[in-house]
């Protein structure tokens, strides 16, 4: 069981390495891309010019979404949060009757009751190492591709051209951001994580050896579906092994 544990943290190592190093290769060519794209166009012999509405627009825009941004990371803390307690309360509330009782007392704690844990801590951990490998990966895309796209702009369009081209990018990547954000505050997305959570508190958790279960916000704001992943696989590795 320890190899197995091992296995699957050495998989995951390797594979967020890969991820890493794909990302890397992709902006790497794109930047050659973009210089190649430079060099075959000739910049305009008069830069264009954006009509102030739209430039005022955009910085408008610019200013007011990266706070839609934050107001949705802080629901979702909120949310993650009241989740938890939540959770643990239901959990503590479910092993004080007498069908909690019997449940808990039916998984034997063995050897190969340990090893499962053990195995399902693994799985936690190696998937949300990928998906945030993924996440990180994402947004270096993201925002290599933006500036390259910029850069080719402005140097055939004009610097007007090229600043309107810069802010509506980030515009658009934080309307995604958000909107991102909220979905994952959805009514049925809150209840599997919930769920998850007070499952895995309930029957998997002991007194010396409790899964880390805290939410883990990040840029992406993924903690509430980041855990759900998490706990549903600690119960289901569980389960298999034992």
């Amino acid at each position: 069981m320890g190899t197995v544990s091992s296995g699957i943290e050495a998989g995951a190592s390797k594979l967020v390495e890969g991820i890493a190093s794909g990302s890397r290769a992709i902006v790497a060519g794109a930047t050659i891309g973009g210089e190649y794209l430079k060099s075959k166009l000739t910049p305009n012999e008069t830069p264009t010019h954006v009509s102030p509405k739209v430039a005022g627009t955009l910085f408008v825009a610019g200013k007011l979404t990266p706070m839609c941004v934050t107001v949705s990371r802080i629901l979702i803390n909120s949310l993650a949060h009241l989740a938890e307690e939540i959770g643990s309360a239901v959990s503590d509330g479910i092993k004080s009757t007498n069908l909690g009782s019997k449940v808990k007392s039916s998984v034997p704690d063995g050897p190969r009751t340990q090893a499962a844990k053990a195995i399902g801590k693994s799985t936690v951990k190696a998937a949300v190492d990928i998906w945030e490998a993924l996440e990180e990966a994402g947004g270096l895309l993201f925002t290599r591709t933006s500036a390259i796209t910029v850069d080719v702009v402005t140097h055939k369009y004009g610097d007007e051209v090229g600043q309107a081209t810069s802010d509506g990018l980030k515009v658009a990547g934080n309307v995604a951001q958000t909107v991102y954000n909220l979905d994952q505050m959805g009514v049925k997305k809150v209840a599997k994580r919930l769920a998850a959570n007070t499952a895995t508190k309930t029957f998997l958790e002991d007194g010396k050896d409790k899964a880390s279960s805290q939410p883990a916000i990040t840029n992406g704001g993924i903690g509430l579906d980041t855990l759900s992943l998490a706990n549903m696989l600690l119960l289901t590795s569980a389960a298999t092994a034992t």
